[in-house]
């Protein structure tokens, strides 16, 4: 359902209707989060060391994108 792309460090986050955050790098899946609930949104913090999620279940969670 939704993509952001961070191009310092070349890494691109994932959001589904699964509920599953993916951080890729290239083709290569980093790590990934499960949520209990679809997700409406993935956005890198500024400095890309964290990302907002969003769900439809109404939580916001911050990520550190480091580890997930």
């Amino acid at each position: 359902t939704c993509v952001d792309h961070e191009p310092v460090s070349g890494r691109t986050l994932t959001g589904g209707y699964d509920g599953r955050v993916i951080c890729w790098l290239d083709d290569r899946e980093l790590w990934s989060v499960q949520f209990d609930d679809l997700v409406n949104d993935v956005r890198f913090s500024p400095d890309g060391a964290s990302a907002a999620v969003a769900a439809a279940d109404r939580l916001a969670f911050l990520l550190d994108v480091a580890d997930g």
